[in-house]
């Protein structure tokens, strides 16, 4: 039978329940890993683990199995080294939406659709980001990161999530559609603003959640 170890630790699992590594996950999400912590890394055999390979094994016997091993990190940690990320990226992001917007306004289509290609890969992940710090942590009830700890200063960046969502869509379309003219005003008059929002948050929004990292 499979030696399971989470941290280093070895587990002690009563396997006639826990058959199978998908038996093995459901277990460990409900009861050795806090709530507070994600699996962000699994080795079986020594290989490290891809989300394709997990799909594959998820049926696989634990008898047929050395060795699974699990790491996990608090999400808090996670969110702040984004963030810390983000400080550098979202900025960059904006500069870039707008010199796309100016390229395609002068006919420069090529370097124009090249920055926005460029770009979407980074809006995608700080959007990603946004989302899932509003799911584990705003929407869980914790109004610090929204108030600060005097209860002012709310934060904007959570709440047009949604809407550059949308732009997003919006742009695409007009892409697809060849309207270069929407695609730039897409760029500059909706992106652009919302983007300035997020750079003017993000170092409050990290500030924040290094203080709920010491206290968590």
């Amino acid at each position: 039978m499979a030696k399971v170890m989470l941290n280093f630790s070895e587990l002690s699992l009563d396997f006639d329940s826990v058959k199978t590594y998908g038996d093995l996950i459901v277990h460990l999400s409900l009861h050795s890993i806090p709530s507070s912590e994600v699996i962000y890394r699994v080795v079986v055999d020594g290989e490290d683990v891809t989300e394709d390979h997990e799909r594959e094994i998820g049926a696989e016997p634990l008898e047929k199995l050395e060795i699974v091993e699990f790491y996990t990190r608090r999400i808090v940690d996670i969110a702040a080294e984004g963030l810390k990320t983000a400080c550098e990226l979202v900025p960059s992001i904006k500069l870039d939406v707008l010199d796309g917007a100016g390229e395609i306004r002068t006919g420069n289509f090529e370097r124009g659709y090249g920055l926005i290609g460029d770009v979407a890969p980074y809006l995608g992940w700080y959007i990603e980001l946004l989302t899932a710090i509003d799911r584990v942590f705003i929407a869980g009830g914790d109004d610090f990161l929204l108030n600060g700890a005097n209860g002012h200063g709310n934060l904007a960046s959570f709440e047009i999530i949604e809407s550059v969502r949308e732009q997003v869509v919006a742009l695409a379309q007009a892409q697809q559609y060849g309207d270069h003219a929407a695609v730039a005003d897409i760029l500059e008059y909706e992106l652009a603003p919302r983007l300035e929002t997020w750079e003017a948050e993000v170092k409050t929004l990290l500030k924040r959640m290094t203080e709920m990292q010491a206290t968590a």
